[in-house]
């Protein structure tokens, strides 16, 4: 079930209602208003406050993207700002990054955004893209993408040893992640690029949300008969109040045994 476009508010809010598995008295219980008023809503009989949608937008868990979508649709403006990391009100932010980045050395870490295009990165993770032959810019000018990157035979790929296992990983998180946040329109067509590279598997187009995954699968690269194993960690911001940092989230690489730990202490830094 796709996200509504421009359409109703209540139309939307129904929509969220049932991504969540709630019933309409389930959500009035939960936000605390009466079911009357919560089905005048839905049906367009009754307008909520600006304070109401967004109100039902948390308890809803709606990201913040969605709620300024939800917030439009009822007639009002947007609550929550999309501010590049740049302007100066985020510079705290781009220098907690920087310093989660610079500190998390020599091991890789970067910082993507809900698409996985990336915005920071540390010395290790070029030196390791280097070591690799692999440019980090992409060709076109944009962001890169770690994801595109991944998936692409000639991209990261080949280096990857246990590739399919990986990917199929990354592709159901990837599946279960834009399910729970609406099926944003660019995530599936993320994810139908991801999917149309050759040699993906035909069966990873089928959505399985409960399909089984590792607790932690270990990423191997191999590369001029070096074997390196990592495992990563993806952080995201607590409690934000704006949709960039909403949607960012830190990726960092640690090596899953001692000679790729001592593999990265040892790679010269250009």
């Amino acid at each position: 079930m796709a996200a509504p476009s421009i359409s109703t508010f209540g139309s939307q809010l129904r929509y969220w209602r049932r991504r969540r598995g709630l019933s309409q008295l389930r959500l009035a219980t939960e936000a605390d208003i009466s079911a009357r008023h919560l089905s005048f809503i839905e049906t367009g009989r009754s307008k909520p406050s600006r304070d109401m949608v967004v109100h039902l937008a948390a308890v809803l868990d709606v990201p913040l993207r969605h709620c300024n979508t939800l917030l439009n649709a009822a007639g009002y403006a947007e609550a929550f700002p999309a501010r590049d990391l740049s302007v100066p009100e985020m510079a705290p932010v781009a220098r907690a990054l920087r310093f989660l980045l610079d500190n998390h050395e020599p091991y890789p870490a970067v910082v993507i955004d809900r698409l996985w295009n990336l915005i920071m990165a540390n010395g290790a993770i070029q030196r390791l893209i280097g070591f690799l032959d692999m440019p980090l810019a992409a060709a076109d000018g944009t962001r890169p993408n770690l994801l595109k990157t991944f998936f692409d035979p000639n991209g990261l790929r080949p280096a990857i040893v246990n590739w399919e296992t990986v990917a199929a990983g990354i592709i159901v998180r990837l599946q279960r992640e834009t399910a729970a946040a609406g099926n944003d329109a660019e995530a599936v067509r993320l994810i139908g690029e991801l999917l149309s590279y050759p040699g993906v598997p035909a069966q990873w187009q089928a959505f399985e949300p409960d399909a089984e995954t590792d607790p932690m699968i270990a990423i191997d690269i191999e590369k001029n008969g070096n074997v390196l194993r990592f495992f990563t960690l993806i952080s995201t911001f607590g409690t934000p109040n704006d949709v960039t940092l909403q949607e960012l989230r830190t990726e960092t690489m640690f090596p899953a045994d001692a000679d790729t730990d001592k593999f990265l202490r040892d790679l010269p830094v250009p």
